[in-house]
């Protein structure tokens, strides 16, 4: 009541009696719960009682911050530790999920107090640079408590305690941070799989590098589009590994250069085959001295010249090395079968014979049966074996007879039905029994008597 008798008009902070726009220490908007200056012209977001749970610490938090704001001026790390401590202290209860979650005033002030200490620079002296750390640890665990891990993660490797760092960093996301760390910490190979796993290809290359795995650093230079760190990384492995990994990002003439580097021509010319670029290939092969495959190469190419120049090459080169049965295969192979008969028949002449039949000109063979049994006409058991081979079977029979080979004969008469000159000839060989049974098979009753006829006799005992 006023002294008129009436009833006072409520103050404009709401409660009886009028109410002064505050001076902070009062319970009014600008004073417990924080206005912008704390002379009660900022507007609070809530009007918790000073002395509930949250709005209790919070008031607790912005004296703790006063206190704390010259130790952060004069860079005293000890004096911050404790007020840090207080201050987690404080908020660890509230199970805050976010820094958001906090009033406003109070909010921003430990923002900023939080941010000015954890970036206060390493320090040479050691005792001075361990408490620094411990400060860094101590003011990740208040960005924990607000629900920030990210902060929190970065502060705890300032702090140098790598596994709630990384338990940190990965919670909230910061891949790259994860990545850092285990590089910092001398974990390369597993920055390495992070920053692949997330695409980052520049980083994974310097990773995968400094790992010392030149594959990892070779797939991670070419995604990244980096052709001078691919050449480095794929001369610092194996060919076949570097072939794999190159082919299948489609940098086949990556892997050319690299093995025209390393003079593996074959292997090239092998590229260029799967592909059909024949004339390249050719050319590999004459590199690689391969004249057979170049001259293949070059056939499949349509330059049939240029082939016909890499055989002749190829045969003087075996022929130069006295390889004279290496150069006539060579001829063979290619087609060229006379020409590989001659360069042989005088001193292989059975190899001769048998191209001969296998390149199917036995007209060319008879031939050079004949020929050869001419050759041979003061030897006839010689030249018997090469009348045998012309078809020519009485007259190798013969031949075989007067050579003093009578075995041989009995074989050819056998084959030709003639059971006479069989068992003559097996009589002749000391194959009595044998000799009887081919008599026998003429129908003659004297098969026995006819066979020891034309058996040897024995030589005369010399007389003393």
């Amino acid at each position: 009541m006023n002294g008129n008798g009436h009833q006072r008009d409520p103050g404009r902070d709401g409660r009886p009696g009028g109410g002064q726009r505050g001076s902070g220490s009062g319970p009014g908007r600008g004073g417990f719960h924080g206005g912008r200056d704390g002379d009660g012209r900022g507007r609070g977001r809530r009007f918790d009682k000073p002395g509930s749970g949250k709005a209790g610490a919070e008031h607790a938090v912005l004296a703790i911050l006063h206190e704390l704001e010259r130790p952060l001026t004069l860079g005293d790390v000890e004096a911050q530790k404790g007020h840090f401590a207080k201050i987690l202290e404080k908020l660890v209860p509230l199970r805050l999920k976010s820094i958001e979650e906090i009033d406003f005033d109070c909010r921003t002030k430990l923002f900023t107090a939080l941010l000015r200490g954890g970036r206060q620079p390493a320090v040479p002296d050691e005792a001075k640079e361990s408490a620094r750390k411990d400060l860094m640890f101590l003011v990740g665990e208040i960005w924990r408590a607000v629900g920030d891990e990210g902060r929190a993660g970065k502060l705890y490797a300032e702090s140098g305690r790598t596994v709630p760092a990384l338990k940190a960093l990965q919670a909230s996301g910061e891949w790259h941070e994860v990545a850092a760390l285990h590089r910092r910490e001398k974990r390369p190979l597993e920055a390495a799989r992070i920053l692949e796993q997330h695409e980052d290809w520049s980083g994974a290359l310097e990773a995968w590098r400094e790992a010392g795995d030149a594959k990892g650093w070779l797939r991670a230079a070419l995604k990244a589009g980096k052709a001078d760190e691919a050449r480095k990384a794929a001369r610092a492995i194996p060919l076949k590994a570097a072939r794999e990994v190159l082919f299948k990002a489609r940098q086949g003439d990556l892997y050319l250069e690299l093995l025209v580097e390393k003079g593996q021509w074959i292997e090239i010319a092998q590229v260029y085959e799967r592909s059909e670029q024949w004339a390249d290939a050719a050319q590999a092969y004459e590199k690689a001295g391969r004249l057979l495959r170049a001259g293949e190469a070059w056939s499949k190419a349509g330059d049939l010249i240029a082939a016909a120049r890499c055989l002749d090459r190829e045969v003087k080169d075996r022929l130069a090395r006295s390889d004279v049965v290496g150069a006539g295969e060579v001829l063979r192979r290619a087609g060229q079968v006379e020409r590989g008969v001659e360069l042989v028949a005088s001193t292989r002449p059975e190899l001769a014979f048998q191209w001969l039949q296998k390149g199917g000109l036995d007209t060319k063979a008879l031939e050079f049966a004949r020929a050869r049994a001419r050759e041979l006409g003061s030897t006839p058991a010689d030249a018997a074996l090469w009348l045998e081979r012309a078809g020519e079977l009485p007259l190798a029979a013969q031949g075989y007879l007067e050579g003093g080979r009578p075995g041989e004969a009995m074989r050819v008469w056998e084959s030709l039905g003639d059971w006479e000159k069989a068992g003559e000839a097996a009589a002749r060989s000391g194959q009595l029994d044998r000799a009887v049974e081919l008599f026998r098979r003429t129908g003659a009753t004297d098969a026995e008597e006819r066979a020891r006829r034309f058996v040897p006799s024995a030589e005369p005992t010399p007389q003393v």
